[in-house]
């Protein structure tokens, strides 16, 4: 999957079939594989398991003072036969799933956050999915907003990825706490999912939201999930001379920094007393270098300069799916804050 990656610069399965089992009986934790497994068994909507449906919703973004609201409809026949469409403001995007991957036509060349984000609270299953360098937690018991919920911290090897909240009522997923950028006083993405529409043996909520700090937050509202015929219609979404082909797969393994380059931090910044993060679209090729690197966010030029310098420098460990390096995009938050 596509996500976020944070560089700090301080100078700067168990399946579980049959009967729904609780999260908890008394004081006993049930094992945080099967609180996973049964609830991406209970809300994992692209699969093979999955007949027919259509899930859209409406979208609502604010960041800061400005608001942007737009749509979003997912048409699903099969993992390798459905179309999205997804419309934010001034952004466009289609997708249309074909034999190992997708072909895809948007407005712009890159993504912006606000997108990768709808991206991962509308598609819940990799969430809860353990991936082969993440290790689970042992669940615990947690308030939030006065109601206790069952969590279970995901880590990597730098640290906690994301921290998971069910509802031990549903066994469904109701919390959760994304990776932060890691700056001073930084709060960690929030994603909060609320009510329940039912489609056969799945579940999904009506409503998302992901906030970041006071200053960003998007919603997916009166969410509709709903069966369709099997038959899909022989026009195609996009056209494959206009259209780009992305690779992709549900159980691929995920990108690897492992070559850093760290930014400098700009004397002239230093001396104008500028601090804060930039962020940077950019892509992972499937040889390991990094391209395409847009600006999303900047506090000054000079700060944007280093962190482009630097990441463009970087080496990963391609995405690799159905054993074979593939282009993969992600947002990269360079973080520069005086030491105190």
């Amino acid at each position: 999957m596509k996500g976020t990656i944070q560089i700090v610069l301080l100078v700067s399965a168990v399946l579980i079939l049959g009967e729904s089992l609780r999260i908890w009986a008394g004081d006993q934790a049930v094992d945080s594989s099967v609180i996973l497994a049964r609830a991406r068994k209970l809300e994992e909507l692209r699969s093979d398991f999955s007949g027919p449906f259509t899930l859209t919703g409406e979208l609502k973004a604010a960041f800061g003072k400005k608001k942007v609201n737009g749509e979003y409809k997912l048409i699903w026949w099969a993992p390798n036969r459905w179309r999205e469409s997804l419309v934010l403001g001034d952004f466009q995007r289609v997708r249309e799933g074909v034999n190992d991957g997708y072909r895809q036509v948007r407005s712009l060349e890159y993504q912006p956050q606000v997108i990768f984000d709808l991206d991962k609270i509308l598609d819940v299953g990799p969430m809860l999915q353990i991936g082969p360098r993440e290790t689970a937690s042992k669940a615990r018991k947690r308030k939030i907003d006065g109601v206790e919920l069952s969590c279970v911290e995901i880590h990597l090897k730098s640290g906690i990825d994301r921290e998971l909240c069910f509802d031990p009522a549903t066994d469904l997923l109701v919390h959760a706490e994304l990776q932060s950028t890691g700056a001073p006083g930084a709060t960690r993405p929030d994603v909060e999912y609320s009510g329940g529409i039912a489609l056969g043996d799945k579940k999904f909520p009506s409503n998302a939201t992901i906030t970041r700090g006071q200053d960003f937050s998007v919603e997916v509202s009166n969410i509709r999930l709903e069966a369709i015929s099997a038959d899909p219609s022989a026009a195609p979404a996009t056209d494959p001379q206009s259209s780009e082909f992305w690779r992709d797969c549900r159980d691929s393994t995920p990108a690897e920094l492992v070559d850093v380059v760290s930014p400098r931090f700009p004397q002239e910044s230093k001396m104008r007393h500028e601090q804060g993060i930039v962020s940077l679209y950019a892509r992972i090729e499937p040889d390991g270098t990094v391209s395409h690197l847009r600006t999303l966010g900047s506090p000054s030029p000079s700060l944007e300069r280093a962190a482009k310098e630097a990441v463009a420098q970087w080496k990963y460990k391609p995405r690799v799916c159905g054993g074979t390096p593939v282009t993969d995009e992600t947002v990269i938050d360079s973080v520069f804050w005086f030491q105190q």
